[in-house]
């Protein structure tokens, strides 16, 4: 189920709404969305949605049914809407209290006129305090009675003090009013929760990943033609074209034609597989021979990727140890302002009951920490966001605070440093007799491992058939068992390397991977060596990494001498790599080093991905990625890992500064205030002023990461999607394949290439 819940402005909400869902008996699992402010979770027949509701109207917030089409920013659209009405009117009322108030500063006080302007400010000032402040009250007094600190509380004491003191002086006829320092204090904030509900929508919803892969326009077929439509118009039943080097994002039934499609994102296939009419076209694959026309099966969350999607955003945005840090600030701040306000009040009220009072109001307005708990959020909401345009998917922002403590990185070479396109440089005995090729075949056809890929494809070239197997395992890191003719043979790197001769394979087979098809008695039949391109950027990111001071390893399950020849192609020291090793080997390495980050394959290198402190798939599905991963590499370079790390370093210094910056100024400001060097008009002013420079510091972030996001964007042609899309592609994975192929095989290796 699903409701929109009004009232919603910090992650300290977030863990509120949350909880108080959580408590509730029968609501199960309860996620709310800060960017959409939608309430999702699973009720069981037991759940009493009023329960519910009363829990959260007790707390502040309105649970409210979602209509059609809410999801898609209708319910929460009404919510800005309504605050904006609420600013307008406070902006309004504020701007004609100020003129009259402008004329008493000016002179007027001694007026005859001066108490009838007076009165008319107050007038003028009770649409503000019964209307526009109304969301301040709900918020506070939900706070106050579950006996928590909120934001709200000195905003809605600022008011009242304020609201009192100016009314006994009118009545009396004599002191300070108040009404034009509240006016502008409740217009400015109403303006800048307006703006930042906007922000909220824009950046603290997890919609960057389903953007990921799926396309905002989609071509589909109307009577009258083919026409864009936005990707939430789609239905079930339409029927959508898919142009070549596209990405669909709908799931469908091919209607005909037959086309190759590319979908490694989902299997892990790193080539591209033929599908005939009749067969399923998953979203986010890219056909990349001919053109294929999609009956809708399946859109948005309900697609395969989207329910992949959106059990990765459930995660995206939760409360980082930094955020709840930053909210048990606000929260300490917040008391720390009523004591203090408090204490100046009764101090100066034996001395000049105005002037206390005026001191009182100007430090609880001055000092409030509106933005101090949105900040942290926002720049790493933000950063999710950057990371996306980059290439990489990042489960959450809690990564981030990871990330910029790791100290030692370990790279798996084999489609990690490697491209993991292996050629067969030579066999051992050559060349392989049909009978044991036929037992490779048996046991590696299928498997999807680029050893598997490489002999597969080298024998099917030579003609080879499968023999029939039975009882075949693949035990990943090690190779692959099976019985074949009533013979157990086992393939896999040699347990000895010692008894395949690499001589026999020529000049510079010292850099090559060595497999062996052994049998029951650990004999060696077969050998072959396969070789490997190094990728063109591992070389700058091994050289970017440690710059950053890291160290950084190689873990292999390969001999050493084409571990160390990889090691020297990349720039990493000898003495970091760790050749022949078991994936339970590189588990224990990998937890050995504490703070540590593994760089591999998502579904060979689980196991030690799972153990890291931060664990990085570059190959394979990205559904067995996310399991055991935590950054997934969606373009198959190593670029964007350098980025990411760069961006989470970029990311905690913009925190720091943002919380650095709200503190001085809160300190600074209170002090000031405290001194009667600032009036509550001019702390009314400066208070949303510094919440958003706090906010703008966040979501700004380095002027180098502007332009580094800006620079990454692909172009329409290049999206994810049916023929035009304007989301970010996630690096060169969406690319077009240009030029028009001679055949599907020539597409297919094409897109390989």
């Amino acid at each position: 189920m699903a409701f929109h819940v009004e009232g919603v402005h910090c992650t300290a909400c977030l863990a509120r709404i949350e909880g108080a869902a959580a408590a509730t008996p029968g609501v199960l699992t309860p996620r709310l969305d800060m960017g959409r402010h939608v309430l999702e979770f699973t009720a069981a027949p037991e759940a009493s949605l009023a329960d519910l509701a009363r829990r959260l109207h007790a707390m502040g917030y309105r649970m409210r049914p979602l209509p059609p089409g809410a999801l898609e920013g209708g319910a929460d659209a009404r919510e800005r809407r309504s605050m904006l009405v609420r600013a307008g009117v406070a902006a309004a009322s504020a701007g004609n209290i100020m003129l009259l108030s402008t004329s008493l500063y000016s002179g007027a006080d001694r007026s005859p006129v001066a108490g009838a302007f007076a009165w008319l400010t107050f007038v003028l000032f009770l649409p503000i305090l019964f209307y526009s402040a109304v969301p301040f009250y709900r918020s506070a007094f939900g706070a106050l009675r579950h006996r928590r600190a909120s934001i709200d509380v000195p905003i809605v004491t600022a008011l009242a003090g304020g609201t009192l003191l100016g009314l006994v002086h009118l009545l009396r006829g004599s002191g300070e009013v108040y009404f034009d320092s509240l006016a502008v204090l409740v217009a400015l904030l109403l303006g800048s929760r307006t703006w930042l509900l906007s922000l909220q929508r824009r950046y603290l919803s997890p919609e960057h990943l389903s953007a990921f892969y799926t396309p905002s326009r989609v071509r589909v077929e109307t009577p009258d033609g083919v026409v864009e439509r936005d990707a939430s118009q789609v239905r079930i039943g339409d029927v959508v074209v898919v142009e070549r080097g596209e990405r669909s994002g709908v799931d469908g039934q091919l209607l005909e034609g037959d086309v190759w499609v590319d979908a490694s994102v989902l299997t892990g296939e790193s080539r591209p597989r033929r599908r005939l009419a009749g067969q399923t076209l998953f979203a986010a694959t890219r056909v990349v021979s001919g053109r294929a026309r999609v009956r809708v099966t399946a859109v948005g969350d309900a697609t395969r990727m989207g329910r992949l999607l959106a059990e990765t955003e459930r995660a995206a945005l939760g409360r980082s140890p930094m955020v709840a840090l930053a909210d048990r600030a606000a929260q300490a701040i917040s008391l720390g302002i009523l004591a203090v306000g408090g204490v100046v009040a009764l101090a100066w009220a034996l001395v000049d009951p105005g002037e206390a009072a005026r001191r009182a109001l100007a430090v609880v307005i001055l000092a409030c920490p509106c933005a101090l708990a949105l900040a942290t959020p926002m720049a790493q909401a933000m950063a999710l966001t950057r990371a996306s345009r980059r290439g990489a998917m990042v489960k959450s922002a809690e990564i981030f605070e990871r990330i910029q403590r790791v100290r030692d990185v370990f790279f798996d070479k084999t489609g990690t440093l490697t491209h993991g396109e292996l050629d067969i440089v030579g066999w051992w005995p050559a060349p392989p007799s049909p009978t044991l090729a036929g037992v490779v075949l048996a046991l590696e056809e299928g498997v999807d491992h680029p050893v598997a890929h490489a002999l597969v494809r080298a024998l099917r070239e030579r003609g080879a058939a499968p023999s029939r197997v039975r009882e075949r395992t693949v035990v990943p890191g090690r190779g692959v068992e099976g019985v074949v003719a009533g013979r157990r043979w086992t393939i896999g790197a040699p347990a000895d390397p010692g008894a395949v001769p690499r001589e026999a394979f020529g000049s510079g087979a010292e850099a090559c991977t060595v497999v062996a098809l052994r049998d029951a008695e650990g004999r060696v039949a077969l050998a072959a060596a396969l070789g490997d391109r190094v990728r063109d950027d591992a070389r700058d990111v091994v050289r970017r990494l440690e710059r950053r001071g890291l160290r950084v390893h190689l873990v292999s399950g390969d001999a050493p001498e084409p571990a160390r020849a990889v090691a020297r192609a990349v720039g990493i020291a000898p003495d970091r790599v760790h050749a022949g090793m078991t994936p339970e080997a590189k588990r224990d390495r990998v937890a050995a080093a504490g703070a540590a980050m593994m760089v591999g394959d998502g579904v060979n290198d689980a196991v030690a991905l799972g153990r890291a402190w931060v664990g990085v798939a570059v190959h394979g599905s990205m559904e067995a990625s996310f399991r055991a991963a935590d950054v997934y590499l969606a373009d198959g370079g190593l670029a964007a890992l350098a980025d990411v790390v760069d961006l989470a370093h970029e990311t905690m210094t913009v925190i720091r500064r943002t919380l650095k910056f709200s503190l001085a100024y809160n300190t600074v400001g209170g002090l000031f205030a405290l001194a009667g060097h600032v009036t509550p008009l001019v702390a009314a002013v400066a208070m949303p002023a510094s919440s958003a420079t706090v906010v703008t510091m966040a979501v700004v972030g380095t002027r180098r990461w502007r332009e580094l996001a800006c620079a990454r964007v692909e172009s329409p042609a290049g999206g994810v999607g049916g023929g035009v899309d304007t989301s970010p592609s996630p690096g060169t994975a969406a690319k077009r394949v240009s030029g028009d192929a001679a055949s599907p095989d020539a597409a297919a290796g094409e897109a390989g290439a």
